[in-house]
Parts: structure tokens; C-alpha cells; sequence
């Protein structure tokens, strides 16, 4: 893993799960490992 500007990340997979919290409806992965 890597550190990377914001913009340079277009088009680059990630490296761990992104998690949507929306307090008191809805705790998910917004985004999984490996989404491009």
C-alpha cells in the first residue's frame, strides 16, 4: 500500500472497504476491496 494524491487515484483498486454509515438507517460497505 501506497500513498497517493486524491486525483491521482482515479482508476486505482482499493485497498480496504469503504463503510456508508447513515446514523440510525443504514451501516453497509459503500465500496468493496479491490473496486476499481
Amino acid at each position: 500500500m501506497k500513498q497517493i494524491r486524491t486525483v491521482d487515484a482515479v482508476g486505482q483498486v482499493l485497498c480496504h472497504d469503504i463503510t456508508q454509515i447513515i446514523k440510525g438507517v443504514k451501516k453497509d460497505v459503500a465500496f468493496k476491496k479491490g473496486h476499481v
